[in-house]
């Protein structure tokens, strides 16, 4: 994200594929820590200019 930008700002930031992108990276290595694997995409069902919300859907546990 471009911290230059005055349009990236508030409930902005949480859309921008710059921030997004990687923390749902992280997530999903998470996940896989944990052996769950994620079964479809995320959805971003939250977003204020403080906070955002993503729900990744119901995950199964890895069988191998």
């Amino acid at each position: 994200m471009d911290p230059s930008a005055s349009d990236v700002t508030g409930a902005a930031t949480w859309r921008d594929p710059v921030w997004l992108d990687p923390a749902l990276a992280w997530a999903r290595g998470r996940l896989a820590v944990a052996g769950r694997i994620v079964v479809g995409p995320p959805e971003q069902v939250h977003v204020r200019a403080w906070s955002t919300a993503v729900r990744i859907p119901p995950t199964a546990v890895s069988s191998g």
